[in-house]
């Protein structure tokens, strides 16, 4: 049977972490949202139909159609707060992502704030905004190694 320290080895190599921004239109407002992913892909789907047995959140897609002399690749995906979720229970075992990961958990805090409102009515700060937005560079940095750690402003904004 499949166990967490598996998956965090697994997702470390084969995982992503991402924040993702989209901007909406309603009948109530124009604005953005952020959304907290977590990713895999494998050839062999067992493993990402075991990962989602484990988690019990998620799903598994074709990654599209098969090239010619290409295995089919599979995607495990889930979002919110079952991959803040599964991101708690990875943290402690992560390496490579844990930096990651512990900004992702940083991030979906600042999505509690507007739990219980509806997000068509709601008015999210801009302060909350250039956090999310904040985050989400950094993770995309960190994930293509390109972050670089003296970049201005986060301290300030933690305070």
């Amino acid at each position: 049977m499949i166990n967490i320290k598996y998956i965090a080895g697994f997702w470390d190599g084969e995982g992503s972490i991402t924040i993702q921004k989209q901007k909406f239109v309603s009948k109530y407002k124009t604005g953005v949202q952020h959304f907290l992913f977590v990713k895999a892909s494998n050839t062999n789907k067992q493993i990402l139909e075991e990962i989602k047995n484990y988690f019990k959140v998620g799903t598994i897609t074709s990654n599209g159609k098969i090239k010619k002399n290409c295995r089919q690749a599979w995607q495990y995906q889930s979002s919110a707060n079952d991959a803040y979720k599964i991101i708690k229970e990875l943290y402690p075992h992560l390496i490579i992502k844990k930096e990651v990961a512990k900004l992702a958990m940083e991030f979906q805090k600042t999505m509690d704030a507007n739990k219980k409102r509806c997000m068509k009515t709601v008015t999210i700060s801009q302060e909350i905004l250039d956090v999310r937005e904040y985050i989400k560079n950094k993770i995309s940095g960190l994930n293509k190694g390109t972050w670089l750690e003296n970049c201005e402003g986060w301290e300030e904004r933690k305070k």
